[in-house]
């Protein structure tokens, strides 16, 4: 029987083979389907990064900022020191005078209280400065904490980009697997349908009808492997939503620092009142050297501007303690991105695990394959020799 079935029989991989390109080809389409779908996930995780930077050297910036303040309360540190020892040789000066006129004694006690409020004041000062210290100590702490974020955000993008490239992988092999099991269906088919012995042919319908069973099996967990790849995909995009969250949060903070900043421009600005009542202060001390007999009436209105210069200080303490508390709740938040971050890695570890899984499935299906090609080719040689 030299028909043209027996050509089909001895070459049917050469028959098969424009189907094989004609799928493959398929399959490239899809995968660059996906590769463009990955792209958004990418860019996004790219602009937290650059926001991180950013934020980065809005802290630098913070800090240099608050070592300059840190330099102007010491020079005014300085200067009220230098006032002190001003007004003890004044109070030297009034002691020495003191023979001449009973009334200076008055005068004397009264900057006496004055050296000691600027006694007073210098101490709250060098506080101030001890303040400063701790806000610029964490503020450098905060920046390192953002490198750090930085760099596992970069991780985490490559992470993502493998998984990525290797769930498309794990697809093409499932779309290949698929395509196998249905030429082994058709070569089967075809044995089928030839015309050989009554015997040999009960025998492959059996084995036939076992095939199919078994054909239906690994359809059916093939199936199951591409939901979990739906699922998979699912939590990739969940997680997706959570860095929208913690790009939300991250705005969040922009504000509160932008904020702080207002309140330093506020803090400069009494600065230069303090600076101006300083000033004023200077010019009362000129006329109380000019007019010793009218040291008295002088003084109360020195007591007057110094209460007031004290109040202003006090003001000045109170948007300290309001920044303190800014930065409380800028702690606050960036603990919550770093629940949010530990979550994402979790996530992705789970996906580590699922990719995993996949993988050994998709080589018991390679096994499996090559099983169902040898028994193939053992029922081919036998009708063959029938």
């Amino acid at each position: 029987m030299n028909n043209p079935n027996n050509k089909n029989k001895e070459n049917p991989e050469e028959d098969d083979q424009p189907i094989v390109d004609a799928l493959s080809s398929l399959g490239w389409v899809e995968e660059k389907e996906e590769e463009s779908e990955e792209e958004p996930e990418e860019s996004g995780l790219v602009e937290q990064i650059t926001l991180f930077r950013q934020q980065n050297e809005q802290l630098n910036e913070q800090i240099a900022e608050m070592r300059q303040e840190k330099d102007s309360i010491l020079r005014e540190n300085e200067s009220l020191k230098t006032q002190k020892e001003e007004l003890r040789e004044k109070l030297d000066d009034l002691e020495q005078n003191m023979q001449v006129n009973e009334s200076h004694l008055a005068d004397v006690e009264e900057l006496n209280l004055t050296l000691k409020e600027k006694d007073e004041v210098i101490n709250s000062l060098e506080e101030r400065i001890d303040q400063k210290d701790t806000i610029i100590q964490d503020q450098t702490i905060k920046i390192q904490n953002l490198q750090n974020e930085i760099t596992e955000l970069q991780d985490s993008v490559d992470e993502l980009k493998s998984g990525q490239m290797e769930k498309s992988d794990l697809s093409e092999k499932l779309r290949e697997k698929n395509e196998t099991i249905k030429d082994l269906n058709e070569q089967i088919n075809y044995l089928q349908q030839d015309t050989i012995p009554k015997s040999k042919y009960d025998k492959l319908e059996v084995l036939v009808e076992k095939k199919d069973e078994l054909l239906t099996q690994k359809e059916k967990e093939i199936f199951e492997i591409k939901n979990d790849l739906s699922d998979a995909q699912k939590e990739i995009n969940e997680l997706e939503q959570q860095l929208e969250t913690f790009s939300l949060v991250k705005k969040d903070l922009e504000k509160k620092e932008e904020r702080i900043e207002t309140l330093v421009l506020e803090n400069e600005k009494l600065k230069q009142k303090n600076l101006t009542n300083q000033e004023i202060i200077n010019r009362l001390e000129d006329k109380l050297e000019q007019t010793q007999q009218k040291s008295g009436e002088l003084t109360g209105k020195f007591e007057i501007e110094y209460s007031n210069m004290q109040y202003r200080l006090q003001e000045k303490d109170s948007k300290i303690k309001e920044l303190m508390e800014e930065q409380k709740e800028l702690r606050n938040k960036l603990e919550e991105t770093e629940q949010i971050e530990d979550k994402i890695l979790s996530d992705l570890q789970a996906l580590k695990d699922e990719k995993l899984k996949l993988e050994s499935e998709v080589e018991a299906k390679d096994q499996e394959i090559v099983d169902l090609k040898k028994r193939i080719k053992l029922l081919r040689r036998d009708k063959i020799k029938s």
